[in-house]
């Protein structure tokens, strides 16, 4: 019996094998048909005089580097499309062999993998086609590409797509973009020098439906009437990376203090995760109109639980805050308001001035979102009150503030060596405990009712319940924890995520679902 049994599962594993093997082999025979297939269509669109010269130096390249035959034939293919440029064999770098992994040229870069497969492209030049045929292909960007194809739908690794149409003379308009064109993977998203018509333009009909996993969102230099057509368009329409993006940046975009408190108070909390906003080189004077919004409708409230930075380098403001009492003052309280900004773009010491440095120092350390998360605490119903913050996060949370107290400015990429990000300043730390730390002093204490027994019999289906409730609290106190902390002081890691998890459910699990009247009382002072 032994003997047949074991005689049957080996005779299972060969099959299983054999088909597994069968299976790669005629996914290979699908992949070569392919490339095939791309080589002829390549060649049937090229010159015939055209085609001797390609196909010798697609060879001569290929033999003296490792880049691939039908990625470098793909690539030549569209340079020899463009009208009054150089031939792919014109370029020095093609005449000597490509030799390394990093290629530029004037208007060409390009970058290949350890198989030699093209995985960036960049060309700043007017383009017939788009490269379809790059199978690999993670970044790409092309500025006037008068094609783009849908079946760019195919590059099943792209992540990052540059658009741009900076010379009208020669760009094709961005209402006839093909909105069919699905990028599942794609993460970032750069539209430079677009000008739109309307808000019902294809490209951002495109852009609301087709990108769905998109995180980075950036545009740079637009005219008046194309920004105010994108963010009637961000404000107005439903976008399918509506809860994916992390990021916003509109670098030159001719926005004012009007249309900062549109994208502030209008599009973001459409985009709830977005905890980055770059507006650089923008014409930002005043955040007076967004303080006399927010006091006219919002009552104060929390405007946003995830902007952490706000980039204003090079706007006006940024010189006003540190001379202009009246604009500091309405600073001072756009800062009270979106409570979670900690971070304005500055590089240097003097950037912010004292006083607003003070505020972007208390904003990081979190202690005003905890304060507000606890006067919320007094009105929970049953009578009962949860610390906004679980004690077993304090310990990370207090760790954070001081570590990453630097971040209120930005790196500075031109000088590394000297980085004010990397200097500590307790500061936030100091204010955190100060004003939110009663809390620290009023640990609960555990319910007599409800100490560690040993279990009682029970039927199997009670018991299956409890395991189920004990399951559905660990992951709730999971997502708590790791709100808080996103909401204090930054990004949660994964270490972070498991300890505060497991530190609050422990905590749970002992009885303390409730604060002891001096803890509830504790809460109301913060309030």
């Amino acid at each position: 019996m032994t003997t047949t049994t074991t005689t049957i599962t080996t005779t299972t594993t060969t099959t299983t094998e054999a088909t597994t093997t069968s299976q790669q082999v005629l996914a290979i025979a699908e992949a070569v048909k392919a490339r095939e297939q791309i080589v002829k269509d390549v060649m049937s669109e090229i010159p015939k005089e055209d085609r001797g010269e390609l196909l010798a130096l697609v060879i001569n390249c290929t033999l003296d580097s490792k880049v691939s035959f039908v990625d470098c034939l793909v690539l030549f293919s569209l340079m020899i499309k463009r009208d009054d440029e150089p031939k792919p064999w014109d370029y020095e770098f093609t005449r000597s062999g490509l030799s390394g992994f990093d290629y530029s040229c004037s208007d060409i870069d390009f970058k290949l993998d350890d198989d030699g497969r093209i995985i960036k492209l960049e060309w700043d030049s007017v383009f017939e086609d788009s490269p379809t045929g790059i199978e690999r292909l993670e970044r790409l960007t092309m500025l006037n590409c008068l094609k783009w194809d849908e079946e760019l739908s195919n590059l099943s690794h792209l992540q990052t797509l540059g658009y741009s149409c900076y010379d009208d003379s020669n760009s094709f308009q961005v209402d006839s973009f093909p909105v069919d064109m699905k990028l599942d993977k794609l993460r970032t998203l750069h539209v430079d020098w677009c000008n739109f018509k309307s808000s019902s333009s294809l490209f951002l009909t495109w852009m609301s439906k087709q990108i769905s996993n998109l995180e980075h969102l950036f545009f740079y230099s637009m005219e008046e009437k194309s920004m105010d057509i994108v963010l009637d368009a961000l404000r107005d329409n439903k976008f399918s990376f509506q809860d994916k993006l992390k990021s916003l940046k509109m670098n030159e975009c001719s926005i004012d203090g009007n249309r900062f408190a549109t994208i502030l108070l209008e599009i973001l909390p459409k985009f709830k995760k977005v905890s980055s906003l770059q507006l650089g080189l923008n014409k930002i004077e005043s955040v007076q109109p967004t303080v006399d919004r927010i006091m006219k409708n919002y009552n104060k409230k929390i405007i946003s639980k995830s902007l952490r930075i706000v980039d204003l380098k090079d706007n006006p403001i940024m010189k006003y805050i540190k001379e202009e009492p009246k604009e500091k003052k309405a600073f001072m309280s756009f800062l009270h308001s979106f409570n979670t900004i900690s971070n304005l773009g500055g590089l240097k010491k003097n950037d912010y001035g004292p006083d607003l440095e003070y505020a972007l120092r208390i904003n990081h350390a979190g202690g005003r979102t905890i304060i507000a998360e606890n006067s919320s605490c007094i009105s929970n119903h049953n009578g009962n009150t949860t610390p906004a913050l679980p004690f077993p996060v304090w310990p990370i949370v207090l760790k954070r503030s001081y570590a990453r107290s630097g971040h209120i400015y930005n790196q500075d990429i031109y000088n590394q060596d000297s980085s004010i990000r990397d200097e500590k300043d307790a500061t936030g730390l100091y204010d955190l405990v100060r004003n939110s730390g009663l809390a620290l002093l009023t640990r609960p204490k555990q319910s007599a009712g409800n100490s560690d027994q040993s279990p009682t019999s029970s039927s199997a289906s009670s018991a299956s319940s409890n395991g189920d409730d004990d399951i559905r609290k660990k992951q709730a106190s999971k997502r708590k924890c790791v709100e808080m902390l996103e909401i204090t002081n930054g990004i949660v890691d994964d270490n972070e995520k498991n300890s505060t998890a497991a530190a609050t459910y422990s905590l749970s699990t002992t009885g303390i679902k409730n604060h002891s009247p001096s803890s509830k009382h504790a809460c109301s002072r913060h309030g």
